[in-house]
């Protein structure tokens, strides 16, 4: 049985409250933990900011995922920006037409 890859949410370890980093896959199989861990993580936060360079491999799911977050985010009225996204996951935006939403963020 081969090993179940896994990613981590982390909150950055400066402030202010709101910043994150990925470490890790993210994928169909690593994208619905990355999306419970971040319910909590990221409620009440008015401002988030995700850094991607520890993303060591990314699929569609992934984009999805962030996706999703932008969306949710939009609901709560809170900002919402991504940095170092790897070439990977831009890649799969920009197939997708969406590599500007997700190079842009969101503002409040």
């Amino acid at each position: 049985m081969a090993a179940r890859a896994s990613a981590l949410l982390q909150p950055a370890e400066s402030e202010p409250r709101g910043r994150f980093r990925i470490e890790g896959a993210v994928n169909f199989a690593t994208a619905p933990e990355l999306l419970a861990l971040s319910e909590t993580a990221f409620r009440d936060c008015t401002a988030l900011e995700v850094d991607l360079g520890g993303v060591t491999h990314a699929d569609s799911a992934a984009l999805a995922l962030l996706l999703l977050w932008m969306e949710r985010a939009q609901r709560a009225g809170a900002s919402i920006h991504f940095r170092n996204a790897p070439e990977q996951l831009l890649g799969i935006a920009r197939i997708s037409d969406v590599e500007s939403l997700l190079v842009r963020g969101l503002p409040a």
